[in-house]
């Protein structure tokens, strides 16, 4: 497998530190907004660019977002998958929360 060119240093470089603090868990987080962000300028630098796209899994009745991140230089390209599921029971969130969570989550990863 051919990996894009300065892909490597892009990776090595990116550094996207635990700056959000969930107050009520007591515990330090980033967020894919966070990380996106920490990319662009290394993007740029690198001349590559950033894909991330989600696909819906249905496995036994349970539903899974794929989020698959792909860095490409135009000629070859790298990509890494997360996966989250989509869990319908938590209480005190509409479906578009839980389907942005797990979109974020999976994404992160």
């Amino acid at each position: 497998m051919k990996i894009p060119k300065n892909a490597i240093q892009l990776i090595a470089e990116l550094k996207t530190p635990k700056q959000r603090k969930n107050s009520f868990a007591k515990f330090q987080y980033r967020n894919v907004e966070d990380i996106t962000q920490a990319c662009k300028p290394l993007l740029e630098k690198h001349n590559l660019l950033l894909n991330i796209s989600d696909d819906l899994y249905d496995v036994d009745g349970r539903l899974f977002v794929k989020a698959t991140a792909t860095i490409s230089d135009g000629e070859t390209a790298l990509a890494s998958t997360g996966y989250a599921e989509l869990d319908s029971s938590r209480k005190g969130m509409s479906m578009e929360q839980i389907s942005g969570s797990a979109s974020s989550y999976a994404r992160k990863y």
